[in-house]
């Protein structure tokens, strides 16, 4: 989910705060001449910026961007502020309802927005709606990694592994070294007692992303499972593994796609409580 993309902006201040001298050291004829366009960008990425420092007034600001005639990117930030204020839910419907506006931007733009909501719905513990968002999403851009790993999320808190590892295997059939992606299957796989397979991946997810506490975490879990079973035990973890490990934030997959869990009377698939 792009949301946790936000750090990165973070990370970038210094570099960011270098802008203003280097541009003064350039001569009028190399400056470029502001557009309505970057103009916007610059303010988006300042708006970004400030949430990490005072994201109350933050929020204040980009709330009077909006009523300027800040668009897309004043009511994008005004979502940012608030899920950092800590309303997930209100965040992601703002988000939602921007990716189906006039204004939304390109089929790219809309689906980046609705991988935030599928994000911060799931912080919102509202995995159907996450669902929804995540899947509107991949109906706009089939190849988005993210999202169908937002979805695969959304899957699992329904307690859908099957179909979480569906769209697991689709989006690694097209990107087989995402970190992400292959931690979320060795999760799958992991809740459907497939050890062995859940142990590949979660080692190939590590040495791809080794900083990754989250991947870490699961892998240590998977061992201790595996040990029991080698021991005769029956693994207790199945059951204590947190159904969001980290960071969320397909690649064409041209695969039929899963069956909506939210219509189980149309589809014939079952309840989390396997009704």
């Amino acid at each position: 989910m792009r949301y946790f993309a936000l750090a990165l902006v973070f990370c970038s201040l210094p570099a960011l705060a270098q802008v203003a001298p280097e541009q003064a050291k350039k001569p009028p004829s190399a400056i470029k001449t502001a557009t309505p366009a970057n103009t916007f960008e610059l303010r988006h990425k300042k708006c970004l910026q400030e949430i990490a420092k005072d994201p109350d007034q933050a929020y204040e600001d980009a709330l009077a961007w909006q009523s300027q005639g800040g668009g897309r990117r004043a009511r994008h930030c005004v979502a940012m502020a608030l899920f950092a204020l800590g309303h997930p839910g209100e965040a992601a419907f703002r988000l939602e309802k921007l990716a189906k506006a006039p204004d939304g931007g390109t089929p790219a733009m809309r689906a980046d927005f609705y991988d935030e909501a599928a994000g911060m719905w799931l912080k919102a513990d509202e995995p159907h709606k996450a669902y929804d968002a995540a899947t509107a999403g991949l109906e706009l851009v089939k190849s988005d990694t993210g999202l169908r790993v937002a979805r695969a999320e959304a899957y699992g808190a329904l307690g859908h592994w099957d179909y979480a590892l569906i769209d697991m295997n689709s989006a690694l059939a097209f990107h087989p070294n995402d970190a992400q992606a292959l931690r979320e299957r060795a999760k799958a796989r992991f809740k459907l007692d497939k050890l062995a397979e859940a142990k590949a991946d979660i080692e190939k997810s590590l040495k791809l992303d080794d900083s990754s506490v989250a991947t870490a975490l699961l892998r240590g879990r998977i061992n201790e499972a595996l040990r029991l079973v080698k021991n005769g035990q029956a693994p207790e973890t199945l059951e204590t593994i947190p159904e969001r490990l980290g960071d969320t934030p397909a690649p064409k997959p041209q695969r039929p796609e899963p069956f909506d869990p939210l219509h189980p009377a149309k589809t014939g698939l079952p309840d989390a409580n396997g009704h």
